[in-house]
This record gives C-alpha cells, structure tokens and sequence, in this order.
C-alpha cells in the first residue's frame, strides 16, 4: 500500500481515508455532503485492489453500504483473476502493489478483453504532478491522492461513470445518426412508419 491510511478509519457518510462495458444499474439519490447530493449515485460492480487488506476491506463495505457490489483483490494478478466471474464497472487501484505496480495493472485491465470499458481510478499515497501523469499515461481515468473524502470518490465514480456511457453510446450509434442526416428522406419515412405502427396498437 502506497502511503495514506485505512480507509475505514472514519465514517463512511463523512470525510477520511478512502482507500465500467458498464454495468451500473438502479439510480438514486444520496443525502449528505453537497459533493453527495449533488451526485448521482448508481449500484455498479467495483473491484478494490490494494495489498493493505485493512484499507481494502474497509472501503470495500463502505462501498457496499451505497449499495455497491464489491471484490476485493490484494495484488494484481488476484485482480486480473477475478475478471473469469466478475465483470467491474470501475476498479480503484492503490499503486505500490506487489510484483505488479498499479501502472502494469491499469496497463493490463486495458488490453483486456474482459475488462473492456472499465472505469480506472488510482487511489494513493503518491501524489506529485509526475504521479498523476504517469497514471493518465497508463490508461487510468483519474488520480486520486490518500487521504480522499469518501464523497469525492463516490462523485467521481458518477461522473466517470456518466462520461464512459456517453462515449459507447456515441460510438455505437453515431454512424447510423450520421446517416439519418445525409438522407433526411429516411428518417421522415423512419417517422412515419412509427407513426402507423402506435395507430395499429390503438386500433
């Protein structure tokens, strides 16, 4: 574990240690901080790495209480082990794991098919400005630095989560938007055609 301290050393509704294919599911909305409630929070699947079972632990149930479901890795080849039967939204990964760093893991969570989409988030002690570029070079979505409010992790893990649906809804569907605009006569006849079909429902 790369620095900072149990996340479970504080409450999980207040500010402390906290250590995406998406598949976020029921939306709800959380009380608490401003950070909170002006986030969106959404039952996803996450995956906790980090070699402090204490700090892995507790924010894994500090993330279930949101109603997360969460596993738990202690390096990153139990992480990379786990993707046969769990299938994360997001993974937050501590850095200074063992034989393989938290760079070659996000490096590796990239090139794998079974983890596609994921949303990456390094959580450590590491904190300089080269840290945080280093991480963004090695595929994660976002640096976050021990101690971290529970909060901001719980908004950012909205926010990345809302940015990655926009960018497979685009590039599934982009084309075939494309296309409806370079022959407008089709979609009118796309229009119509709807039109009709909710009259013979009613009829």
């Amino acid at each position: 574990m790369a620095g900072g301290c149990s996340p479970g050393s504080r409450s999980a509704s207040g500010s402390g240690c906290a250590a995406r294919t998406l598949r976020w599911c029921s939306t709800r909305t959380t009380g608490g901080s401003n950070a909170r409630s002006a986030a969106t929070t959404r039952s996803a699947r996450l995956l906790v790495v980090d070699d402090n079972d204490d700090a892995a632990q507790s924010l894994a149930l500090a993330l279930r209480l949101e109603g997360h479901e969460v596993e738990t890795a202690a390096d990153g080849e139990a992480a990379l082990r786990l993707l046969d039967r769990f299938a994360p939204a997001a993974a937050i990964l501590d850095i200074g794991l063992p034989r393989m760093n938290g760079y070659e893991l996000a490096a590796a969570l990239r090139a794998d098919p079974r983890a596609r989409g994921v949303v990456l988030i390094a959580l450590t002690g590491y904190g300089r400005g080269p840290d945080r570029r280093r991480a963004l070079d090695a595929g994660f979505d976002e640096h976050l630095v021990k101690p971290v409010e529970f909060d901001k992790l719980l908004a950012r893990l909205a926010e990345l989560h809302g940015r990655s649906l926009m960018v497979g809804f685009n590039r599934r569907f982009a084309p075939v938007y494309t296309a409806l605009r370079e022959r407008p006569r089709d979609l009118i006849v796309m229009q119509k055609n709807r039109q009709l079909s909710r009259l013979s429902r009613v009829g």
